[in-house]
């Protein structure tokens, strides 16, 4: 069982991540609006990033798991000479 202050630390904590992930959101949202975009653009930029994002992080996640995370990294951070 966990202990009051483990408990205590993970409620604020998952609240604190929750509260500075809708905090960005809602800035960039705030941003692209002062550009100039309407609510139907920034849907679908919003769309563009989510969907780069999936398809970014699916095969790396699946390289990952198959030969490891060290080597992967180590391999995305090497210049392509």
């Amino acid at each position: 069982m966990l202990s009051p202050l483990t408990r205590r630390n993970l409620t604020l904590s998952y609240g604190y991540a929750a509260c500075a992930f809708f905090g960005i959101n809602t800035l960039w949202v705030i941003f692209l609006q002062q550009q100039g975009l309407s609510l139907v653009e920034i849907g679908l930029c919003e769309s563009v990033f989510h969907l780069t994002s999936f398809l970014s992080e699916v095969p790396s996640g699946v390289i990952a798991d198959r030969f490891g995370y060290r080597r992967p990294l180590w391999l995305s951070a090497c210049p392509d000479h």
